[in-house]
């Protein structure tokens, strides 16, 4: 799951105070496995030194993905919240 359903998850699902400890883990999980997953794939293909040269490719192109679309701001509003209840 990703984009604004996953963070709308995060943002309910959470307190106010841990919101943002649960975000940064959350891109630091997506952040790991993706480099993790083309570190695998670049070994499998081109041995170590493709291990090594996919690392900053990997990099290269999530800063590209990340670079494209909207953002979103989420806001912390506890009249929201309080309505659901």
């Amino acid at each position: 799951m990703e984009g604004p359903a996953f963070k709308a998850l995060i943002a309910e699902s959470t307190l106010p105070a841990e919101r943002e400890k649960v975000f940064s883990l959350a891109y630091l999980g997506f952040n790991l496995g993706f480099a993790f997953g083309a570190a695998m794939v670049g070994g499998a293909v081109l041995g170590p030194l493709g291990a090594v040269m996919a690392l900053p490719a990997s990099a290269m192109i999530q800063a590209l993905a990340s670079s494209w679309g909207t953002r979103h701001e989420v806001i912390d509003d506890d009249g929201f919240m309080q309505a659901r209840i």
